[in-house]
């Protein structure tokens, strides 16, 4: 009776003791979520679950996963508690190769079609990368603002696309249309070069008409007339 008695609080410890670690799973895994979604916050229409088991007393391992339009992406993670309670999250991938996988994923998942667009969904390395590549080009346009309708800036901007841009898209996985719409082609050149002719007479024609209207007696002593 004694023993009967005894074996049945034993099985009762034993099962709180499991529903404590269970809710401890729990929240690690709540926690960790919260965590991820507060840096992907950046991105819209992403499910982020986690999968974590109790390794032994403060260690919990299981993975990362990212759901969107019908793509995933996951990697593993180690979330160990210390003396304090804290929470400490370690990847067991380095941290460069998550920024590619999440960065790689987000801009596939979102279905980004536009350079411009693609900053939103990078983070880490790989948004450095972008920003590295993007300031060239804008820094390059604005020294070069009246020479964009040149054969000249058309090569050395699609040079530039080819050879950093391109293999940066492709690394992530990203549609073609985000490069391919960097290219000048030699229409668009020539569409370029007739738009800068024409504002170059409508503004010799506004600065005439602009003098005309200041200088009206000089006008008339000169014969100069508004077009």
């Amino acid at each position: 009776m004694h023993m009967k008695r005894f074996l049945h609080i034993l099985l009762l410890l034993l099962s709180l003791s499991a529903l404590s670690s269970c809710d401890s799973v729990r929240k690690q895994e709540k926690d960790l979520v919260n965590y991820i979604r507060k840096i992907s916050e950046a991105s819209s229409g992403i499910d982020i679950t986690s999968h974590l088991s109790r390794e032994s007393k403060n260690t919990y391992v299981g993975n990362v996963k990212y759901e969107a339009n019908g793509e995933t992406a996951s990697f593993p993670v180690r979330v160990e508690k210390d003396a304090a309670g804290s929470s400490h999250i370690y990847y067991t991938i380095s941290q460069e190769e998550i920024d590619l996988i999440t960065s790689s994923f987000l801009v596939r998942a979102n279905h980004v079609n536009y350079w411009g667009e693609m900053a939103q969904f990078l983070r880490g390395g790989t948004l450095s990368e972008y920003e590295k590549y993007d300031k060239e080009m804008t820094r390059y346009l604005e020294n070069n603002i009246f020479r964009t309708h040149t054969t000249s800036y058309m090569e050395h901007n699609n040079r530039y696309v080819n050879n950093n841009i391109k293999p940066f898209v492709e690394k992530l996985g990203g549609n073609p249309n985000i490069y391919q719409g960097l290219i000048i082609t030699e229409e668009q050149r020539r569409q370029n070069e007739q738009e800068f002719d024409d504002w170059t007479r409508q503004a010799v024609k506004d600065a005439r008409n602009r003098w005309v209207d200041e200088n009206p007696q000089e006008a008339r002593r000169r014969g100069i007339t508004k077009f």
